[in-house]
């Protein structure tokens, strides 16, 4: 089971990077994001200040979106799923947590021991 979790991580972190570039073109300004991932503890303020330091709203989606990744990537938060549940709450923005779940459900099985076998 331990197997199943830690390649569930894995994969939702290759999602998340595969989609980097869409998401920093689809998500906006990344500061409406700032309180429910602070409360969460995906983010804390000296992220927020980094991201709001960029010039360009490009800028500052690219490192929101490098931030979040490398939480899931580095240090096991939960970053893909509280992520993809306040995109679901923003109706705005529900099309970018569907693609990210779209593509991680056509993977799982390869988590969930579908390879190798």
């Amino acid at each position: 089971m331990a197997g199943s979790s830690r390649g569930f991580k894995e994969l939702k972190a290759e999602v998340f990077h595969n989609h980097i570039d869409f998401l920093s073109e689809e998500l906006g300004d990344p500061k409406l994001y700032f309180p429910t991932l602070k409360a969460r503890g995906v983010l804390d303020e000296t992220d927020c200040e980094n991201i709001r330091s960029k010039v360009t709203s490009k800028e500052k989606a690219d490192t929101f979106v490098e931030i979040v990744y490398k939480r899931e990537s580095s240090t096991g938060e939960p970053a893909f799923d509280v992520f993809v549940e306040v995109l679901l709450s923003e109706v705005v923005q529900a099309h970018i947590a569907r693609v990210l779940l779209k593509a991680f459900a056509k993977r799982k099985p390869e988590a969930e021991g579908g390879r190798g076998h």
